[in-house]
């Protein structure tokens, strides 16, 4: 008790709930706050929430100023932007070469389902997943995974590049 975590004195012991300890605390701000020992301990909590509320303010009031909003857009567009909540650079991973570690086809988007004995092709756009099918060769899968992402893929990326 009287020990200091950030704005957070501990004041005294509150009731456990469940198998947590936790400590009634007083901000600096005159706030009293319930916070579990292993948060004070490890630093995750060191105010009532003051600060956030202070920090949220702050930066509502920068993004008011239009000069900082159209260097966040352009710096958006050039790092990672979004398409409807879609990461560009995931599409652009998508349709690159580059395979993810668990890959055993060869091909992003195609797989083959021991279970049907037959090639399976997908494809994810916008958190949509597209069942593109199944298929006797691996070739077929291929092509429709390709014709997907050129119907699906390659427009939102060409509308972005053209921003």
């Amino acid at each position: 008790m009287g020990k200091r975590f950030g704005r957070l004195v501990v004041e005294k012991k509150s009731p456990e709930k469940g198998h947590a300890a936790f400590w009634f605390c007083k901000c600096d701000c005159g706030n009293y706050t319930d916070v579990a020992s292993t948060k004070l301990i490890q630093g995750t909590t060191k105010s009532c929430g003051c600060q956030l509320k202070k920090a949220r303010e702050k930066w509502k009031n920068i993004y008011k100023d239009e000069k900082i909003q159209e260097k966040i857009k352009k710096t958006f567009r050039k790092n990672d932007g979004r398409e409807k909540n879609t990461k560009l650079s995931i599409l652009e991973l998508a349709t690159s070469d580059k395979l993810k570690a668990n890959n055993s086809s060869g091909v992003t988007g195609v797989s083959y389902s021991k279970r049907d004995k037959r090639w399976r092709s997908y494809i994810t756009v916008k958190h949509i997943r597209y069942e593109l099918g199944y298929f006797k060769d691996k070739e077929s899968a291929i092509q429709a995974r390709k014709k997907a992402e050129k119907e699906l893929v390659e427009p939102i990326l060409k509308k972005y590049k053209n921003k």
